[in-house]
């Protein structure tokens, strides 16, 4: 399912369990909220960790998860979601020391004297016509 599908699904749901919630109807919330839990696990399976909708979803399907007290499930999605932070964070981490390495290594083969200049403008003019 798409992002733009399941955000209308994920706000009704989040509402509906809510309502229960106030209602005190505990065991129709605890359903609602094993939906929730799966429509957030939907969400973040479709975005990134590092994308900021994309870990509110992961924390929103913890969240779910605990109020429709599903601990092992919880407990699941929660060790899947710290192993791709913690991936992302690796991978960054990665990706800042090779950027570093490579500004050295450029840095090293340009002489100072010669001025880089990243976009270069051209004006095109048509004496012809």
């Amino acid at each position: 399912m798409s992002i733009p599908d399941l955000y209308p699904r994920l706000t009704e749901a989040i509402v509906h369990a809510e309502r229960l919630e106030d209602e005190g109807r505990a065991a129709d919330a605890r359903a609602a909220n094993v939906y929730v839990s799966m429509l957030e696990e939907e969400v973040a399976r479709e975005l990134a960790a590092s994308d900021p909708e994309g870990a509110l979803a992961r924390r929103g399907a913890v969240r779910a998860a605990l109020k429709a007290q599903l601990f092992v499930r919880a407990a699941e999605l929660a060790g899947r979601y710290v192993v791709e932070v913690e991936a992302a964070q690796r991978s960054a981490a990665e990706l800042r020391a090779m950027e570093q390495e490579a500004r050295v290594a450029f840095e090293a083969q340009v002489p100072p004297d010669v001025r880089v200049v990243s976009t270069a403008r051209y004006r095109i003019r048509d004496d012809a016509a």
